[in-house]
């Protein structure tokens, strides 16, 4: 069986997951005495140490919100100089990177938040996302299991879970990951497309068909779900519908070297095959 892993990239789903920080952590930040002797107004009003943290971490957030993410790292560096273990910082700084896509730095961010906080179940979505960037899919299934076990009804982990098990050719389990997704989430297109994926793959070529159909009916233009649509449509033995799927997904994407390469692939076969009384059904 010839392997399609012909799929969007899941990547982007990383930033929706990455909403909300941890809470601050300010009490791992030592605090002064009050009882100590009496200081000048200016030092009474200058910021403490843990105030400093908060403004250079908030500070951060701003310019990653402008789209600064050199200038917010050094500010959560900064940070970071003040107080080794405030976990936001460590957090937002894993985000930034991953953004950034230095998926092995986030990495290495994202584990000085467990280090910190071992029951933020949430972080293990990142890795994962970082691991499927890094093409790590024995590491990402490891993560997004982590990731359902804390939370069964995280639609996303699943929907990611299903791509990474196709790419391990683990086809049945990669179905009952998309479907268990769409379950959650009808709404979830990449769900049904990896779906589509896992049963082209499977060998069941009518019911990826049906899949990559809900596909195009809410993105006709789609180049991935018209050429994925062609390639179930191949092994259902209709080429002539084939080849106008990977036309249409040609027109819609010049770049899509795989429908340019299917269509002509088809038509030298159809050039070379007797006609035999017209297109299938």
């Amino acid at each position: 069986m010839r392997f399609r892993p012909l799929l969007p990239s899941a990547l982007m789903l990383a930033l929706a997951a990455c909403a909300q920080s941890p809470a601050p952590k300010t009490d791992t930040i030592p605090r002064q005495d009050s009882r100590g002797p009496s200081t000048s107004p200016e030092e009474a009003s200058a910021p403490t140490r843990a105030q400093q943290v908060v403004q250079r971490y908030e500070a951060a957030l701003e310019q990653a919100n402008e789209g600064e993410f050199d200038a917010a790292l050094t500010s959560l560096g900064a940070a970071l100089e003040l107080d080794p273990d405030y976990g936001p910082a460590h957090f937002e700084r894993g985000v930034l990177l991953e953004v950034m896509e230095l998926h092995e730095d986030a990495l290495e961010a994202y584990d000085e938040v467990l280090r910190l906080d071992p029951n933020f179940d949430d972080l293990h979505y990142n890795r994962g996302v970082c691991f499927t960037s890094m093409g790590s899919w024995p590491e990402a299934l490891e993560a997004y299991d982590q990731a359902i076990a804390a939370d069964p009804d995280f639609g996303w982990a699943h929907t990611n879970r299903a791509e990474t098990l196709i790419q391990l050719r683990r086809f049945p389990e990669a179905r009952l990951a998309a479907k268990t997704a769409i379950q959650l989430d009808d709404s979830d297109t990449l769900a049904y497309q990896l779906l589509g994926v896992a049963h082209l793959n499977g060998g069941d070529p009518q019911a990826a068909y049906d899949a990559f159909q809900v596909c195009l009916e809410r993105d006709p233009g789609n180049s991935s779900h018209l050429y994925n649509s062609g390639l179930a449509l191949e092994d259902l033995g209709r080429p002539n519908d084939a080849l106008m799927s990977h036309m249409q997904a040609f027109v819609a994407n010049p770049d899509h070297s795989g429908a340019r390469a299917a269509a002509r692939r088809l038509r030298e076969q159809m050039m070379k095959e007797p006609k035999t009384g017209g297109e299938e059904k």
